[in-house]
């Protein structure tokens, strides 16, 4: 499951104002050889929540291909 993520000190309160990116991870498939990506975003956490969706969908769907590839 993709986790959209900050890794920052500020305060989750203040998460709206903060200028640090956004971090999607997610595991690539594979079964035990599968690899933990990370990627990040700008301070829009709505383009953060659109990859993880699209790397879920297209990993149930069988059609994910790793963008780090």
């Amino acid at each position: 499951m993709a986790t959209v993520l900050k890794r920052c000190g500020c305060p989750e309160a203040d998460w709206k104002t903060c200028p640090h990116a956004w971090v999607v991870r997610y595991r690539t498939l594979g079964g035990r050889a599968s690899r933990q990506q990370e990627r990040s975003f700008g301070a829009d956490r709505r383009e953060a929540d659109d990859f993880a969706l699209k790397v879920e969908h297209d990993k149930r769907a069988r059609v994910f291909i790793d963008p780090a590839a």
